[in-house]
């Protein structure tokens, strides 16, 4: 389980591997004949017509192809699927304390564990996305799933996923994100203990590395450290069955099959799954006043069909950074936006009481009045003018992302009942003060 593993290098990249030498033809995608006896089929992650920058695919070549199963029957799973649709996007914030971890003598995979928190849209009318929580401690042993409603982003916040997919492993721990893309087969375990984290899913289009505009031509996320995985491969009986699982509709379906879908000796192409480690994202910011919009810190998005309008961007905020701005509030400004953020803090101390620990999340829909702690504004406003100009490295524990997306969201009925919903979450700014003196144009402020 803790072997090191290899990967291929490069966002969208088209890449070939093979365990067998010869695995992969070289000069047709579908011979008569293929090396080794193995099967030839293609893995498309579009419609056949879209534009060729759009248009990803991957030929496999395994060794029984992936048909051979039994009938997909439905499989009910209470908290996981479209409850968010049973409710309406309302305008209070809302946060939500760290999801508890399966305690021992209780046996939880992945799938089973999956409860969805929030979303917006229909995964059959192809636009939409949700996002759903885990908190796992047991493997998907002889169990595989795939998405046919949309690309699945896995972030986690405590433990690591081992994530097998047809292409290959990736590993992902606190401070990666790991996108499994549509129709891909997975299935996760777990090294060194239990997990928990959420799962961002868009039903439309994939994840797009985002415009740099005027920043040019480096800086954010760059495409060479995004990483997927090298080809490996099992030829395993399965005489229990395996079990095959779909998500289709929102909905789950389960089939047998007699033979671990795992069993692709080599592969082409560019429509992979792959991981990034948040770590290395190069973030810009102001080098004289203000902040700029949290936008900057885009590390990747998923376009709706207007030009900067997003189904979901993926926010970074890296642990460590300078802060550098004069004459400026530094905490973020108070925000009243188009957006919807949904945030969640990845690293960092936890603690079932807090919403501000890892695993806690919290969400602002558009709109609605929103920033930071109001002691943290007072602690900034009684700062001299030499100490509050001083440029500063931020160095935290934490390190928390954003969803941003155009469309509100509904919470599943499922989430607004949690116990784990602080219901005086709002009470953070409750103690924002008025500083107005009309007979005083410069205010001088207590110390702290």
């Amino acid at each position: 389980m803790s072997e090191s593993l290899s990967y291929l290098s490069g966002f969208a990249a088209a890449h070939s591997s093979e365990v067998l030498e010869g695995a992969v033809p070289r000069r047709q995608n579908s011979p008569r004949r293929v090396a080794y006896g193995l099967h030839a089929e293609q893995l498309n992650g579009a419609s056949f017509t879209v534009p060729r920058a759009q248009n990803h695919r991957t030929w496999l070549y395994r060794i029984r192809p992936s048909v051979v199963h039994g009938e997909f029957l439905p499989v009910e799973h209470g908290e996981f699927g479209l409850g968010y649709r049973e409710t309406q996007p309302d305008p209070n914030l809302l946060g939500f304390r760290p999801r508890p971890l399966p305690g021992q003598g209780t046996g939880i995979d992945f799938v089973s564990s999956l409860s969805t928190i929030a979303g917006a849209g229909d995964p059959s009318a192809g636009a939409g996305l949700a996002v759903h929580g885990y908190a796992c401690n047991v493997d998907m042993d002889d169990a595989a799933i795939y998405n046919a409603d949309g690309d699945w982003m896995l972030i986690p916040d405590t433990g690591t996923l081992r994530i097998t997919t047809e292409l290959g492993v990736l590993r992902v721990s606190p401070g990666q994100i790991a996108v499994v893309q549509r129709g891909m087969v997975m299935s996760v375990a777990l090294e060194g203990g239990p997990v928990r984290g959420l799962v961002l899913e868009v039903y439309g289009r994939h994840f797009e590395l985002p415009e740099r505009g005027v920043i040019g031509a480096n800086g954010l996320a760059d495409s060479r450290h995004f990483e997927s995985p090298v080809a490996a491969y099992e030829d395993r009986e399965v005489p229990g069955g395996f079990r095959l699982l779909a998500k289709m509709g929102g909905r789950l379906f389960e089939a047998k099959r007699s033979h671990s879908p795992f069993d692709v000796v080599g592969w082409h192409g560019d429509y992979l799954p792959y991981r990034y480690d948040l770590s290395k994202f190069n973030a810009m910011g102001t080098v004289t006043w203000d902040h700029p919009d949290p936008s900057i810190f885009t590390v990747l998005t998923a376009p709706l069909d207007h030009p900067g309008e997003n189904l979901a961007d993926l926010v970074v905020f890296p642990t460590t950074r300078w802060d550098v701005a004069e004459d400026t509030l530094r905490p973020p400004f108070y925000h009243r936006n188009r957006a919807t953020e949904f945030n969640t803090i990845i690293t960092g101390p936890t603690s079932e009481d807090r919403v501000f620990s890892r695993g806690g999340y919290f969400y602002t829909p558009p709109f609605s009045a929103h920033g930071v702690a109001s002691e943290a504004v007072d602690h900034y406003l009684r700062m001299s003018d030499e100490e509050a100009n001083q440029p500063r490295r931020v160095h935290g524990s934490s390190m928390w992302i954003q969803v941003e997306s155009t469309l509100p969201l509904s919470f599943s009925p499922a989430a607004l009942a949690s116990t784990t919903r602080d219901p005086k979450f709002r009470e953070f700014a409750s103690g924002a003060r008025s500083y107005f003196e009309p007979t005083r144009r410069v205010v001088e402020f207590g110390e702290d």
